[in-house]
């Protein structure tokens, strides 16, 4: 037997000796080809493999490793290197699996995470995501902040935060382009002293909503020369504004004057409502300061609500009796106009008219007289009038 020890022990002394001679590496196989000249180690075979040392982990924990030492351990069924004085485990078939068709990894059952080792979607990152070119989503984009310094193309219906479209807040520090609907269920900000909602058509400014100071402008581009500014309510056109500045209101064809009012126009308390005229020679005020239709008695039997009558007078002198009418902003130059509708003491043969004029600061004076060949007298009766400023 010792022989035997001595016979194996000095083959193997000669056979290191001629391969430290070689220093060209060991083959291993059955074909009797020499190694590779790459390899310390060369092994073939067709129907055996290379297997590592083995171990639990509790062995391989108690290793000194140094890097680059591999060994499965057998308690996870792991294959794993020692690098950069860590050990770290190949990550096996179960997890990627080439595509047949494109020269591509994939994983159809498991999570990704980086930064965290408990990721809960396929891909979870703990920290910034910077990319050099766009990033496609072929479904929805959710985020409690959202970032870009370049565009962000929405092509589908919504863009959501949570369950709400646009349930957070959206903040552009430049210009943003959506070619879908935009839906907002709290409301939209642009917080700009200049800030412009621009309405277009094939690229063309058409028409626009902004904010000039305190002032909100809100109609078309001078680059839109045929549009008009519509105001459109219960489904039809209520208001129209022409490129020409005339307003029409209640039309259907495009004004001759700067307003055309369709219907009537009701100014509310004409006393303090102005309807002007700039052209030279005209009253200023259209409307009436007041008006009204009043009895023999003095009493007004319909009027403006700014007005009142006083029989001043029961003598019987002539020229004695009259009608005294108030009413505020009655100036001297103001126009006074009155219409006799009946008189008392009326000769047959006589006949009648009616005198208004300026009394003192709100106030004029009616006397309806007759002229005729058996004398001259006033007489109380009823009569209409109007008075402009």
């Amino acid at each position: 037997m010792n022989k035997t020890y001595l016979l194996i022990t000095s083959f193997l002394l000669v056979f290191i000796t001629e391969l430290n001679a070689q220093q060209s590496g060991v083959a291993i196989n059955t074909d009797g080809s020499a190694p590779d000249a790459n390899a310390m180690l060369d092994v073939k075979s067709t129907n055996k493999g290379f297997l590592l040392p083995r171990m639990t982990q509790f062995q391989r924990l108690a290793l000194t490793p140094v890097n680059g030492l591999l060994v499965y351990e057998t308690s996870t069924n792991r294959l794993y290197q020692y690098q950069d004085g860590a050990w770290q485990y190949f990550i096996n078939n179960s997890f990627w699996t080439k595509s047949a068709t494109r020269d591509r990894l994939y994983n159809g059952n498991d999570s990704i995470g980086i930064g965290t080792s408990t990721p809960d979607e396929k891909l979870h990152v703990v920290g910034k995501i910077k990319v050099s070119d766009r990033i496609d989503a072929g479904g929805i984009v959710s985020a409690t902040g959202l970032s870009t310094s370049g565009a962000l193309f929405v092509n589908g219906t919504s863009f959501t935060q949570g369950s709400s479209i646009f349930q957070g807040n959206i903040t552009g520090n430049s210009d943003a382009e959506i070619g879908g609907l935009v839906t907002s269920n709290t409301g939209m900000v642009i917080n700009d002293a200049a800030g412009t909602l621009t309405y277009k058509n094939a690229g063309v400014d058409k028409g626009f909503v902004q904010l000039s100071g305190d002032d909100l402008r809100l109609g078309t581009y001078s680059s839109n020369t045929d549009g008009r500014f519509i105001v459109r309510v219960g489904g039809s056109n209520r208001m129209t504004v022409y490129p020409n500045g005339n307003v029409g209101i209640g039309t259907t064809s495009e004004p001759a004057a700067k307003l055309h009012v369709e219907g009537i126009a009701a100014f509310g308390e004409v006393v303090t409502q102005e309807v002007t005229n700039p052209t030279t020679g005209s009253t200023n005020n259209l409307i009436p300061l007041c008006y009204g239709n009043v009895n023999d008695a003095g009493s007004l039997i319909r009027g403006t609500n700014n007005v009142s009558v006083t029989k001043e007078s029961s003598s019987e002198v002539s020229y004695g009796r009259y009608f005294l009418i108030h009413c505020p902003g009655i100036t001297a130059t103001s126009i006074i106009v009155a219409t006799i509708n009946y008189a008392f003491y009326a000769i047959e043969t006589g006949s009648f008219f009616i005198g208004a004029v300026y009394d003192s600061p709100g106030k004029a004076k009616v006397r309806i007289l007759s002229n005729t060949s058996n004398g001259t007298g006033s007489y109380y009766g009823a009569f209409s009038f109007i008075i402009y400023k």
